[in-house]
């Protein structure tokens, strides 16, 4: 993980001493917190990814997440209140100038505390597009997962195929795809799996039904 935080700040080139990606509650989760952090398991509201230019990282973590986050081998601070995660941010952001935010990701909500929290000489720096930027090279880990996870699905898709006939509704068929996929290894789908029969078919994000 240390070569991914070193590249985010290769590619914001802005002099920056400090990237914090910052997780508000549910669904407003930066999913660069789990690029960074390499974890795969948990939610982490609230809780955030502490870079440094260095390659260095840390977490700070809700107790709740605590168990999770410790698999990715990384420094953790763990909190157990909303005052207690706030302490811990004043006391990261305390000594930093420069501080680099997702804030395509970010809610003004969060913002604002953060800009509270800071010191007063402290700058917060969009890297949005230096996020972007990174994360569209895929490492050598990335790539290995991606085709590992078109491997299942193509299983799984090959394995569904004859539970396909008459009478069988989209929902059904959509739960098979799901329960094959995690048979052959998936931790679960990445999204909504989509299964749309006759004219449902032209809809591309749609929700698998009673359609038979």
């Amino acid at each position: 993980m240390r070569e991914r935080v070193k590249r985010i700040f290769r590619n914001v080139n802005d002099g920056l001493d400090l990237i914090l990606f910052m997780n508000a509650v549910d669904p407003h989760i930066d999913m660069s917190f789990f690029y960074a952090t390499g974890i795969t398991d948990g939610l982490f509201e609230g809780c955030g990814a502490w870079l440094a230019p260095d390659g260095g990282l840390k977490i700070t973590t809700s107790a709740l997440e605590e168990e999770a986050a410790k698999k990715s081998g990384l420094p953790l601070e763990v909190f157990r209140t909303r005052d207690e995660n706030a302490k811990l941010i004043k006391k990261n952001l305390k000594g930093h100038r420069k501080i680099g935010v997702n804030a395509s990701e970010l809610t003004y909500a969060t913002f604002q505390r953060l800009q509270k929290l800071a010191p007063p000489s402290a700058r917060f720096v969009d890297i949005s597009s230096a996020v972007t930027k990174t994360r569209l090279v895929k490492d050598a880990q990335e790539i290995e997962l991606i085709q590992r996870a078109c491997d299942i699905a193509s299983r799984a898709f090959e394995e569904t195929l004859p539970f396909i006939r008459t009478g069988v509704t989209e929902s059904e068929v959509a739960s098979e795809l799901v329960y094959r996929m995690q048979k052959n290894g998936a931790t679960a789908p990445s999204f909504r799996t989509i299964v749309g029969s006759g004219p449902n078919g032209a809809e591309p994000h749609y929700s698998a039904g009673p359609r038979k």
